[in-house]
């Protein structure tokens, strides 16, 4: 429990450090999270046992999504019209790989 309420509050400063540094310092966020979410799709989670991998595989997936929700929900909330721009077009970047995701996921169920 205490560990997950560190990594919602690493999510929640992840997400305020985008709301101002991205994109003119922080190019590499939204690249990096697909990595990050590709990993998600194609099912690495890494441990000893396969319990063990899929209950960290699951943990992982389950913070990694958390911080891209924090990002983006920190990201909308922006009010110029050059931000709202931005958002608009990484938006578009991100749904086919949200999509597959979801698609991935309700293959396994």
């Amino acid at each position: 429990i205490g560990s997950d309420r560190v990594a919602v509050q690493v999510s929640l400063g992840i997400a305020r450090i985008a709301r101002n540094d991205f994109p003119g310092h922080w190019q590499e966020l939204f690249p990096s999270l697909v990595h990050k979410l590709g990993e998600i799709s194609s099912g690495r989670g890494g441990g000893a046992s396969p319990a063990a991998a899929v209950q960290l595989h699951d943990t992982k997936a389950k913070r990694r999504l958390y911080v891209l929700h924090c990002v983006i929900k920190e990201l909308a909330s922006k009010r110029l019209p050059a931000a709202r721009k931005t958002f608009q077009e990484l938006s578009q970047q991100l749904l086919p790989i949200i999509w597959q995701l979801l698609y991935s996921a309700s293959e396994q169920v």
